[in-house]
C-alpha cells in the first residue's frame, strides 16, 4: 500500500526504502533478495524495486520533470545511478524463477472471454507472479520514460511494457492482483492512444470494481480525463 500510494502521489514511499530491508545498503538488500528459494520473496523484491525506482527518480527530480537540465558530474551521477537500477530490472526479469514465468502468451488480437482483446494475452499461475510481473513492468516503464541522454536504447520500449501492465490486468482474474494493478494501469493509460485501448482499459477498471469491491473506476475516470474523451 506504501508503494501504491507512493504511485499515486509521485512521492518516495512513507517508510524510506533503506529502511525496508536489514542488508544496510542497496547491494545487500539486492542479495537478501536473489539468494532466496523461495519464489513469492522474487515477488516482493520486484515490489521493492518500483520504491527503489519512485525514491530514486523523485531524489533527482525526475518524476516531475523528464528532461535533465543539469549538466557535468550531476548528470554524469543520474546515468550512472539510471544504469544500476534498470540493471537490477533486467536481471530480475532474466533470472525470475519458473514460477514467475507466463505459463502462456499470445499476441494482441487473441479471442478472450468471446471478444477480440487489443492487448496481448499473458497468463499466471499464480497470485505472486501477476503481481511480481506487473510490478517489474511499471518500474521498466518509469525509468525508461526518463532515460538519460547518450544512453543506448533498450530492445523493449516504454509502449511495450505499458502494454503488458495492461495485458497481465486483463488477463489474469486474481482479485488481490487486481487491487494491486490499480494504479500500474493508470500509468499504462497515460501512454495509450487508441480508443479499442481506451475502452479495454475502462471495462478492466469497472470489472475490478464490480467484482472485488474495490474503488477502481475513479481512475478510469482520470483516465478520461487525460485522453480527453467523452463520458460515453
Amino acid at each position: 500500500m506504501d508503494m501504491c500510494g507512493g504511485l499515486i502521489s509521485k512521492e518516495s514511499t512513507l517508510i524510506p526504502i533503506n529502511e525496508w530491508m536489514s542488508g544496510g545498503s542497496f547491494d545487500a538488500d539486492k542479495y537478501i533478495f536473489r539468494s532466496s528459494k523461495v519464489f513469492e520473496v522474487h515477488a516482493q523484491y520486484s515490489c521493492y524495486l518500483v520504491a527503489k525506482v519512485l525514491d530514486f527518480l523523485v531524489t533527482t527530480g525526475e518524476a516531475q520533470e523528464p528532461s535533465l537540465k543539469s549538466p557535468g558530474r550531476q548528470q554524469q551521477s543520474y546515468s550512472s545511478k539510471w544504469c544500476e537500477i534498470y540493471a537490477c530490472l533486467d536481471d530480475w526479469y532474466k533470472y525470475r524463477p519458473p514460477e514467475l514465468q507466463a505459463v502462456l502468451s499470445h499476441n494482441a488480437g487473441s479471442i478472450s472471454a468471446g471478444s477480440r482483446s487489443p492487448f496481448p494475452t499473458v497468463l499466471f499461475s499464480n497470485g505472486a507472479a501477476i503481481a511480481g510481473n506487473q510490478l517489474y513492468h511499471t518500474a521498466a516503464l518509469l525509468m525508461l520514460q526518463r532515460i538519460p541522454p547518450k544512453v543506448p536504447r533498450k530492445s523493449r520500449s516504454f509502449l511495450w511494457h505499458a502494454r503488458q501492465i495492461c495485458a497481465i490486468a486483463m488477463s489474469n482474474e486474481h482479485h488481490g492482483s487486481w487491487t494491486n494493478s490499480i494504479q500500474p494501469l493508470w500509468l499504462a493509460g497515460q501512454v495509450m492512444s487508441h480508443p479499442d485501448e481506451h475502452q479495454a482499459i475502462i471495462e478492466i477498471y469497472q470489472r475490478i470494481e464490480k467484482e472485488t469491491g474495490w474503488g477502481a473506476t475513479w481512475r478510469a475516470d482520470d483516465l478520461k480525463e487525460y485522453w480527453g474523451d467523452p463520458d460515453d
